[in-house]
């Protein structure tokens, strides 16, 4: 996989520039798989991605979400930003070359990196979401952090988990008032996995039916909107609630099959770093088995 760095500010073209190999091959001329940008507009941007004949690029940002957001809505928008203030911004674009390589791997330990203990639950009942959440976190430490990010975490994994129950099979009249109960192989997975730098939050379901488009358009309406959309069994601010508590947003799909939706949250030591910081969002689509 080759790969152009064309970030205007030097630091960033070094990082970047340092980020890539053994992962994939630099290159300063010609066609590319992928370009790494920063500091351009999103005109300037897509000239780029034709000029270089690049399938997608990665931009580094320094704007605000809900700009970053409204890009990614555009035609041939990013997939894949990550927020200039990312405090391991040379690991977190090394594990983006090797997922654009390999595939983004499944469960939270794939974002955390080595060192990270998982806890896991499988639910079939809507019932238990609130006990299952309480339990998985109940099993964390969070004495490193600027506070206890227990209430982020655990609002982003009610809101992931209850999407899947009501949103992700499909039908979009169900009334969350109403439990649900899903068929035997067709659970929701929670995974809080723990690392020395992040913590993160992935919520895994078998049914495909969250696309790229829709999860921005949600996120995109959250950011506008002061209060939750009312109707039955749809998804509300909730994606986009889940998203602003995230450092980190990742998204993978097989169309029809699963979809993946992780929520990484860094250790910082202030407050203000974290609510600061520019979130990252990676989308991965996987082809059908």
């Amino acid at each position: 996989m080759k790969v152009m760095s064309l970030c205007k500010d030097p630091q960033w073209h070094a990082t970047v520039s340092d980020s890539v190999e053994p992962e994939a091959q630099l290159v300063t001329s010609g066609e590319c798989d992928w370009l790494a940008i920063q500091g351009h507009t999103p005109e300037e941007a897509q000239k780029l991605l034709s000029k270089h004949g690049a399938k997608g690029a990665v931009v580094v940002s320094e704007g605000a979400n809900a700009a970053n957001i409204e890009w990614a809505l555009r035609a041939n928008g990013p997939k894949h930003l990550i927020g200039a203030n990312s405090p391991n911004a040379k690991e977190e674009l090394r594990a983006l070359w090797k997922a654009l390589i390999q595939g983004p791997g499944r469960g939270a330990a794939a974002h955390l990196g080595e060192g990270t203990h998982v806890i896991r639950e499988e639910l079939f009942n809507s019932r238990d979401i609130s006990s299952c959440i309480d339990r998985a976190l109940s099993q964390v430490d969070f004495s490193s952090y600027f506070e206890s990010p227990l209430d982020y975490l655990r609002t982003t994994a009610n809101e992931l988990i209850t999407n899947a129950f009501y949103n992700a099979p499909g039908d979009a009249t169900k009334d969350r008032r109403e439990s649900v109960r899903l068929p035997e192989g067709k659970g929701v997975v929670l995974e809080v996995g723990v690392a020395p730098k992040a913590v993160a939050v992935a919520v895994s379901d078998r049914y495909g039916a969250l696309t790229w488009e829709r999860a921005l358009r949600s996120i995109s309406r959250a950011q506008k909107e002061k209060t939750a959309l009312e109707r039955a069994g749809g998804a509300g601010l909730g994606l986009g609630m889940a998203f602003a508590y995230s450092n980190r947003f990742i998204i993978s799909e097989r169309p029809g099959e699963r979809t993946e939706v992780v929520s990484v949250i860094e250790c910082h030591r202030r407050h203000s770093a974290y609510k600061g910081r520019i979130t990252s969002f990676h989308y991965f689509q996987e082809e059908r088995a």
